[in-house]
Order: structure tokens, then C-alpha cells, then sequence
């Protein structure tokens, strides 16, 4: 689960985006060496968050979270990272990247709530054969109390996405 709120979050990705851009714009510039490791290397589009696309060279067949962590962009375990292929979303094995792939990154923050809410006296019943059938014995009075509800709301890229109570 992140700590961070989502305004800080958009502004440290708007960084990272740039920076990555940046270093992309460097690494491609002709004459420099990794412009000579760069013809090897497959081309893909990355999204990171809302922000605007941008071109990376990698090696071919790399994972994306190898990617966007090379780019300096971090990844944990509640991201969504997709990869696009011609229109289609790519799953499982072939995830891998290819030339012309998009690789998108989807920021998943999850938030927990607990509230306390009241709760009306009521009469729990409970069979035995030891009364007549249609008597009934009161065991013990229901009384008023208070329960915990606790929710979760799943938010993308800080849209709210599901809200349900655990």
C-alpha cells in the first residue's frame, strides 16, 4: 500500500517522465555510444501515468518493469504494467517486449477506511425442542451497540475505480 497522496505522486511521475525523456533524448543523439547499442535495440513507446508518450530504446525481449525500472521509474507490486501490441493487451509469457510495443504503467493506490456506525437492538433466535412448538422464551434482551465497517476504495491513476466493504 502507498503512503503518498496522489497530487504528489502526478508531480514525482510528471519528474520521472521527464528525466526519462531527457535520457532518452542523450542516449539517442548521434555519435555517442549508446547510440552504436541503440541499433540493436527495439524501440517502444512508454506511458507513464496521464503523461505523454515517450520513445525508449531497450534490448530485445525485455520485461516492461525491467524497463520502466531502468528508466528510473518506480514499479511496485499494487502498479499495473501493460504492455499493448497492435491494439491488443499482452498477458502472461509473451509479455515481453518487442519493436513498436506501448508499455503502459497504471499508478493502483489503495485506500482502507474504517468508520463506526450504530447498530438497533435486535432479537436473535434460536431453535431448541425443549419448548412447545409456537412458544417462545427470551433468553436475553437485545441492546443498541456499534460495529466497525471497514472499506477499500481501489483508485487508477487517482480515479476512484471500486469501493466495496470488507
Amino acid at each position: 500500500m502507498r503512503a503518498t497522496t496522489t497530487p504528489v505522486l502526478s508531480a514525482r511521475l510528471r519528474g520521472v517522465a521527464g528525466i526519462a525523456a531527457a535520457a532518452v533524448a542523450l542516449s539517442l543523439s548521434p555519435g555517442s555510444a549508446a547510440a552504436a547499442e541503440s541499433r540493436e535495440a527495439v524501440a517502444v513507446r512508454l506511458k507513464v501515468a496521464d503523461q505523454a508518450p515517450v520513445e525508449v530504446a531497450t534490448v530485445p525481449r525485455a520485461w516492461p518493469g525491467e524497463l520502466l525500472e531502468t528508466q528510473g521509474v518506480p514499479v511496485d507490486g499494487n502498479d499495473l504494467v501493460d504492455v499493448v501490441r497492435d491494439g491488443r493487451e499482452v498477458s502472461g509469457p509473451r509479455k515481453r517486449l518487442r519493436q513498436g510495443d506501448v508499455v503502459r504503467l497504471t499508478d493502483v493506490v489503495k485506500e482502507r477506511k474504517t468508520k463506526r456506525e450504530r447498530v438497533r437492538p435486535r432479537t436473535v433466535e434460536v431453535s431448541t425442542t425443549k419448548l412447545k412448538p409456537g412458544h417462545r422464551k427470551v433468553v436475553r434482551e437485545g441492546r443498541a451497540g456499534v460495529r466497525k465497517v471497514v472499506a477499500v476504495k481501489t483508485l487508477h491513476n487517482g480515479e476512484a475505480v471500486t469501493y466495496r466493504v470488507v
